[in-house]
């Protein structure tokens, strides 16, 4: 790839970063809930981190090209305030390339998670009702060899969950659950009443265009999670949400 897209590919892996699941210690992951919650307003930090003058001078010329070929919105003055994100068309063209799932795709979740909103197997809190990564996949907790399958849900939910249609959720033993957000209720409810909602979607078996894209987006996605966690909140008094319930009340169980 050139400078452009290695660029891009940056943004993107490190704007999924900010998005997958919490597993682990919450208490860990609160810069990255933190600066999740930003997102929508904020994108994320510049990828050059030179800090020199001259530098930043050309990060701002890097910037200023790539949101006039309608690549990115640039969201910071420059200098260490230069944040960004991909605009819509770059985002579902890189996942394209790639070959990850673009927003349309991360659309059959939203219309699934709509028809689940009353599973038996799926639990409602104060906030939002929750189906879990194993009833999305068919994959059942445990299964070691096939936790990869968890990993693909969360690549083909994230066009939504960074868009703010989606929003996931984890217990203290790292096991993910997701549920529509309001914005995300109202596309779902809407789609259904117009007959858009689609059938049910299955894990895509993705056909990977450029064999060395998907394993530089993962490394750097990786890489970024472990930085994410290493960070110290914006706000030293935040905290991340709590985990979720090891043992959630089951709607079939309450009903």
């Amino acid at each position: 790839m050139d400078a452009k897209n290695d660029i891009l590919l940056t943004i993107l892996a490190r704007t999924d970063a900010l998005f997958m699941p919490l597993r682990g210690n919450c208490f860990k992951r609160t810069a990255a809930w933190e600066r999740r919650k930003l997102f929508a307003d904020c994108g994320i930090d510049w990828p050059e981190q030179d800090r020199t003058p001259s530098g930043r001078q050309a990060a701002r010329r890097e910037a200023a090209d790539l949101k006039a070929s309608g690549d990115i919105e640039v969201l910071g003055a420059g200098g260490s305030n230069l944040r960004c994100k991909l605009t819509s068309e770059a985002d579902d063209g890189l996942r394209q390339a790639i070959g990850l799932n673009n927003y349309a795709g991360s659309l059959l979740w939203v219309d699934e998670l709509w028809r689940l909103r009353d599973s038996p197997d799926g639990f409602d809190d104060a906030d939002l009702s929750w189906t879990s990564e194993a009833a999305l996949t068919g994959t059942p907790w445990g299964c070691d060899d096939l936790r990869w399958k968890y990993v693909e849900l969360s690549e083909s939910l994230m066009p939504a969950l960074h868009r703010g249609l989606i929003e996931s959720g984890c217990s203290s033993q790292g096991h993910c659950w997701y549920g529509l957000s309001g914005e995300g209720l109202t596309l779902a409810q809407m789609r259904a009443e117009n007959g858009l909602a689609t059938e049910s979607p299955v894990l895509p078996d993705l056909l990977r265009n450029d064999e060395r894209l998907y394993p530089l987006y993962s490394a750097e996605r990786r890489e970024e999670v472990t930085r994410l966690a290493k960070l110290k909140p914006l706000d030293p008094r935040e905290i991340s949400p709590m985990p979720l319930p090891v043992h959630p009340p089951l709607r079939r169980l309450t009903n």
